[in-house]
């Protein structure tokens, strides 16, 4: 399984790009001893600059990441980024993980009007098991 998440990461990541992880980074490492490598190992067969967000279950495989939550601006517009859905948004554009194939996308009614808020699941349970471009998740979001 290692195997694969690595080749389809590194189809879609060249080594300039830069990625935002938003947590669990390597979801079960450990947790079950049935990884043959260890993750900074994995990590480092990994394409781009990896900017790794904290997720709920990074105690449990050993990573540390320090950042919270992040702002971005792409494309003239102004995304948070996250690990877990915010309940009620408080920027327009929100990226999430976490949430795994639950759902992929949420809008709230009045988002059409430029009011609302949009959340985005970027975890790989529901982008066949690949990161994600900001042009697809704009495309997702805009149409």
């Amino acid at each position: 399984m290692n195997e694969e998440l690595i080749s389809r990461w590194n189809n879609v990541v060249s080594i300039k790009d830069t990625v935002f992880h938003l947590g669990d980074m390597g979801f079960t490492y450990g947790q079950y001893g049935s990884d043959t490598q260890d993750l900074p190992t994995i990590i480092s067969r990994l394409n781009g600059n990896i900017i790794l967000l904290k997720g709920n279950h990074d105690k449990r495989n050993n990573m540390f990441p320090i950042i919270e939550s992040i702002k971005i601006n792409y494309n003239g517009y102004i995304w948070k980024l996250t690990h877990r859905p915010q309940e009620k948004p408080t920027k327009r554009l929100n990226l999430c993980g976490h949430v795994h194939e639950k759902w992929k996308i949420t809008k709230s009614p009045d988002f059409s009007s430029r009011q609302g808020n949009v959340t985005v699941n970027v975890g790989v349970d529901i982008w066949d098991f690949k990161p994600i471009t900001m042009e697809e998740i704009l495309k997702c979001v805009l149409g």
